[in-house]
C-alpha cells in the first residue's frame, strides 16, 4: 500500500470515528417508553423505572442520568412533592457539564420545581429562567409554556402581579402557538385571577369567558364547571347577584373539591347580601361540614352574626370564637417569611440575571452574603417594629387603666353628686317603667325598641355623651350598649337577663368580655360595672 493510500485510509477511519462520537446517544427503548408514560400515566412510569433501576449498576452513564431525570419527572407528574432538591441539582449539573444538551432544559425545569417545593422561590425562578435561555437553542420546546406558567405562579404567590401577568401572557402565547388548548384554558384562568387581585373585574370576566370557551372545546365537564364558578364569582363581585345565583344553580358538583366549596360559599354569601338568611343558612351549613378553611372562615363569621340576631347568644359566642381562631391561624402565615422572600426575590433574581453566563464563585458568594445580610436586617427590623408596637400597645393600655382608675376614684369621692344624678334619672318615666315591669311579675317583661331609645335618651341627658364615652372604651354594639344603660340605672344582672331575653350567664359573660376588650386584660363583670357607673 502506497503512502498516499495510507493517508487516505487514515482520513476515512478518523471520519468514521468522529461521526460516531458526535452522533446522538441512543437511549434504551425501555427508558423512551417510561418517558412517554410520564405525562399521562406517571404511576406506571414510576413502576417501569423501578424495574429498570434494578440493573442500574450495568447502565452507561448517559442512560443512568436519563433514568434519574425520568424518576424525578415521573414523581413530579404523580404529584409527589419534593422534600429535597439534591437529586434534581445533581442531575442538572451533569447536563450542564457535558451531558445530552437536549435534556438540559428539562433538567433546569425540574431543578426549579424542586426548589419551589422546598420553599426557595428565588432559586426556582433562576432555574426556570436558565431553562428558557437554553430552550431557545433546543429543538424541544414543549416545556416553554409550562415554565412560564410556573414562573407566573411563583410571582403571584409573592403578590408581584406585573411579572406574574407577563409570565402568564407569555404562557398563553406559547399555548396558542402550539395549539395547546388545555394550557390556554389554564393561562386564561390565571390571567383572570390576577385581574381580580387588581380589582379589574371586567377584564377578569373577559378572560374567564375565554377560558370557558377553551373548556368547551375540550368537552371537559369538570373544567367547564370549574370555570363557571369563577365567572359567577366575578358577577358577584360586580354586584350582579341574581345573574351569579342563576348561573350557580346550573352548575353540578362535578368539579374539584376547592371549587365545590367555592360554589356553596359564594351562594351563601350572595344570599346573605341579598337578605335571604334561610337560604344563606342552608348553604353555610354545607360549608361548615365540607368547605375549605377559607370558606369556613366566612361561614363561622356569618353564623355568629346570625345566631346573635336570633338572640341565641351561646351559639353566637361559639361561632365567634371559631371565627377568631380560624382567622388567627390564617393570618399567621409567613409574616416574617414574607419580608425575607420579598427581599430575596428582588436582590437574588437581579444578581443572577446579570450573571447568567458567569460562574465566578467568589462573586456569587459575595452576593449571597449581601442577600443574607438584607434578609437578616429585614427580619431584625421587622422584629424591632413588632417589639415597639407591642410595647406601645402595652403602654397605651396601662395609661387607659390609670385614666379610668382615676375616674373611679373621683366617682367614689363625689357620691353626693352621684346620688343627685341617680335621683334625677329615677324620675324619668322610662326608668320608672322598667322598675315597675321588674316588680310586677304579671306585666310585660320585655322592652320594645321605643323603650330602649327612651332609656338611651334619658341616660345621655343625665350623663352627657355617655354613649360616646362608652365607645371610647371599646367598640360597642346595640346589645352591649343596652346592657351598659341598664348597669347605669342600677338594674341587677338577673333582671338584665329578663329585660334582654338572655340567660344570666350570657349577661355575665358579656360584661367580663367587655372589660377584657377595653383593657386587654382579664377582669370580672363587677370590674366592668364599676367603670360604667363611674362614667359621668
Amino acid at each position: 500500500m502506497t503512502k498516499k493510500e495510507l493517508v487516505l485510509l487514515a482520513i476515512i477511519v478518523l471520519t468514521v470515528i468522529m461521526t460516531n462520537s458526535c452522533g446522538e446517544h441512543r437511549y434504551p427503548a425501555s427508558l423512551i417508553t417510561a418517558d412517554s408514560l410520564c405525562e399521562d400515566d406517571p404511576d406506571s412510569a414510576l413502576s417501569l423505572l423501578s424495574e429498570i433501576g434494578k440493573d442500574s449498576t450495568q447502565m452507561q452513564e448517559a442512560d443512568l442520568m436519563y433514568w434519574r431525570l425520568l424518576r424525578i419527572k415521573a414523581s413530579d407528574k404523580a404529584y409527589i412533592p419534593f422534600t429535597s432538591d439534591s437529586a434534581a441539582i445533581a442531575v442538572m449539573h451533569y447536563y450542564e457539564d457535558g451531558g445530552d444538551r437536549a435534556l438540559l432544559p428539562t433538567a433546569y425545569y425540574y431543578a426549579g420545581r424542586a426548589s419551589a417545593d422546598i420553599g426557595d422561590a428565588p432559586q426556582a425562578l433562576d432555574y426556570y429562567q436558565k431553562a428558557l435561555d437554553v430552550i431557545k437553542y433546543n429543538r424541544y420546546k414543549r416545556l416553554e409554556g409550562l415554565i412560564h406558567a410556573n414562573m407566573g405562579y411563583l410571582y403571584m404567590f409573592q403578590e408581584l402581579y406585573q411579572p406574574a401577568m407577563e409570565a402568564h401572557r407569555r404562557c398563553l402565547e406559547v399555548s396558542l402557538r402550539d395549539n395547546d388548548t388545555f394550557s390556554a384554558y389554564h393561562a386564561c384562568g390565571d390571567i383572570a385571577t390576577i385581574y381580580i387581585k387588581l380589582d379589574s373585574i371586567d377584564l377578569a370576566m373577559n378572560y374567564e369567558k375565554k377560558s370557558l370557551e377553551y373548556a368547551k372545546e375540550l368537552k371537559d365537564e369538570r373544567l367547564i364547571n370549574n370555570r363557571q364558578v369563577q365567572i359567577a364569582r366575578c358577577m358577584a363581585t360586580a354586584e350582579k347577584y341574581q345573574d351569579a345565583i342563576d348561573l350557580l344553580r346550573t352548575i353540578p358538583d362535578n368539579m374539584s373539591a376547592t371549587n365545590i366549596s367555592a360554589k356553596h360559599c359564594l351562594k351563601a354569601i350572595i344570599f346573605a347580601k341579598t337578605n335571604q338568611p334561610d337560604s344563606a343558612y342552608k348553604e353555610f351549613m354545607w360549608v361548615k361540614h365540607n368547605g375549605t378553611i377559607y370558606a369556613k372562615q366566612d361561614c363561622y363569621g356569618w353564623l355568629s352574626d346570625y345566631y346573635n340576631s336570633k338572640n341565641i347568644s351561646d351559639s353566637s359566642i361559639i361561632y365567634a370564637a371559631r371565627y377568631k381562631d380560624l382567622t388567627d391561624s390564617i393570618n399567621q402565615t409567613n409574616a416574617v417569611e414574607q419580608v425575607a422572600r420579598m427581599n430575596a426575590m428582588y436582590n437574588y433574581q437581579l444578581r443572577e440575571k446579570e450573571n447568567l453566563h458567569l460562574k465566578n464563585v467568589t462573586q456569587a458568594q459575595s452576593y449571597l452574603i449581601i442577600i443574607i445580610t438584607l434578609i437578616t436586617i429585614s427580619v431584625i427590623g421587622f422584629s424591632i417594629v413588632l417589639f415597639l408596637y407591642s410595647r406601645q400597645r402595652k403602654k397605651k393600655y396601662e395609661l387607659k387603666i390609670e385614666k379610668y382608675q382615676n375616674i373611679i376614684n373621683d366617682y367614689k369621692n363625689n357620691q353626693e353628686k352621684e346620688i343627685l344624678k341617680i335621683k334625677t334619672i329615677n324620675d324619668y318615666d322610662i326608668v320608672k317603667y322598667i322598675h315597675n315591669t321588674l316588680i310586677n311579675p304579671d306585666g310585660p317583661n320585655r322592652m320594645s325598641n321605643k323603650h330602649w331609645e327612651q332609656l338611651s335618651d334619658a341616660v345621655n341627658e343625665v350623663y352627657p355623651n355617655f354613649n360616646s364615652r362608652l365607645n371610647d372604651l371599646c367598640r360597642m354594639n346595640q346589645f352591649t350598649t343596652r346592657i351598659c344603660h341598664l348597669i347605669k340605672i342600677g338594674v341587677s344582672p338577673k333582671d338584665m337577663a329578663i329585660l334582654t331575653n338572655h340567660s344570666t350567664s350570657a349577661i355575665t359573660s358579656v360584661r367580663k368580655r367587655l372589660y377584657e376588650k377595653a383593657f386587654n386584660k382579664k377582669g370580672t363583670p363587677s370590674d366592668w360595672d364599676e367603670i360604667v357607673r363611674a362614667i359621668d
